[in-house]
């Protein structure tokens, strides 16, 4: 949970989540697909039309068609193995969806693991950009929103890391409030924490460990 909003990891069929905005992305071919057989006809039309009055768009906006959702924005995202490329783009991707998402007053999103499947892309790279940048989105723009990060079953990898990433900021940010300014969290995906020798919590933890 992040101020009033909240982030959820889920394994499922993005085109079943009932939520505002479903995000897909112009730029995967297979999420697009499935995006639009699902939706129908109607999706399918709006979204050939749009692309091809404006090819270059950043988003698509489409109505829902058959989603149980309200409407569906798909991303033009291009993914690449540089890593800092690849993290840039993916900070420009929310901050583009959210700036979307604020301007039409939804309040609940459900975002597809963009490029942890077939692109080839570093998962960890992408994972910790995304709950990074939506946290920060989130606090930033005091969003009271739901965002649903929505894993493929057989992707059992990719949804360990968003688990991962998203139980490891949530601990570092919420212990950063509360430790003592001479304590220090440890690096990496442990729950440990560091306390310096020169300082009296030490001192007081050492001696008791002496008796």
């Amino acid at each position: 949970t992040i101020q009033e909003g909240k982030i959820e990891i889920e394994q499922g069929d993005i085109t079943k989540q009932n939520v505002d905005v479903i995000i897909g992305s112009s730029s995967s071919e297979n999420l697009r697909q499935a995006l639009i057989k699902a939706a129908g006809y109607q999706v399918e039309h709006v979204y050939n039309q749009a692309y091809e009055d404006n090819p270059t768009s950043l988003i698509i906006s489409t109505p829902s068609g058959e989603l149980p959702c309200k409407r569906i924005f798909f991303i033009k995202w291009k993914p690449n193995k540089d890593p800092e490329i690849l993290q840039q783009s993916i900070i420009d991707l929310i901050w583009n969806v959210m700036q979307n998402v604020v301007s039409c007053n939804y309040t609940s999103i459900a975002f597809p693991a963009i490029g942890c499947g077939k692109h080839a892309c570093s998962v960890d790279i992408i994972v910790k950009t995304m709950i990074r940048e939506m946290k920060k989105q989130m606090e930033t723009r005091k969003l009271l929103c739901l965002v649903k990060f929505i894993i493929e079953p057989n992707e059992e990898n990719v949804y360990d890391e968003f688990c991962k990433q998203l139980f490891s900021s949530d601990f570092h940010a919420s212990m950063e409030f509360q430790l003592p300014a001479t304590w220090q969290i440890s690096k990496g995906y442990k729950i440990r924490l560091i306390v310096s020798k020169d300082t009296d919590e030490y001192k007081s933890i050492f001696k008791r460990f002496d008796e």
